[in-house]
């Protein structure tokens, strides 16, 4: 399994990938799978020492954990009813792993953007709280998840399979999370 976003199929020998993005490769097939939404939260014990912001803007004085390697990622865009703004995020901490990002999360590492199929489980039992309700993630990475693979006229069985079972699963289990009340 790689994390990142640099690889190359051929080369690194993968059979398929799950990216998140608004526009999959050229050259590769890729099935739509689900949308993936992000939310800002934070655990309990991070708002000890801190108080809970109230604009995206508030962020700025936070210990947020944004996103290793590309500075656009490092800039969280939000939209509200009336106003959309951009924020630059500081913080102590940085991940490309969204599964770390939780982990520091729920820590009290900071405040983090993570997809909302990673923290509804947490947020239902209330180990993250939902900051910012009123207003909208926007920025990069969110977008549509796709499995991607190689075209070709002799894809393997295991992929097929995998691709199915990706396809079914995680296309159900993203209409469970779109249900999660945050």
């Amino acid at each position: 399994m790689l994390c990142g976003e640099r690889f190359d199929f051929i080369s690194d020998g993968i059979d398929l990938g799950i990216i998140i993005t608004d526009r999959p490769p050229e050259g590769m097939i890729a099935r739509r799978l689900c949308e993936i939404d992000f939310v800002i939260c934070a655990a309990e014990n991070y708002f000890r020492e801190s108080s809970r912001p109230n604009h995206p803007s508030d962020l700025t004085s936070h210990s947020c954990i944004p996103f290793v390697g590309d500075p656009d990622k490092q800039c969280w865009r939000f939209s509200s009813v009336s106003e959309s703004c951009d924020v630059v995020i500081p913080g102590r901490y940085l991940s490309e792993c969204p599964e770390a990002t939780l982990t520091a999360t729920l820590s009290g590492v900071g405040i983090s953007c993570l997809p909302v199929c990673l923290a509804a489980e947490a947020i239902g039992d209330n180990r993250l709280q939902v900051l910012l309700p009123d207003w909208v993630f926007k920025g990069e990475p969110q977008g549509t998840a796709w499995v991607v693979y190689q075209s070709g006229r002799f894809l393997s069985k295991r992929v097929k399979v995998m691709v199915s079972y990706l396809l079914s699963e995680l296309a159900a289990a993203s209409q469970g999370w779109k249900k999660t009340r945050l």
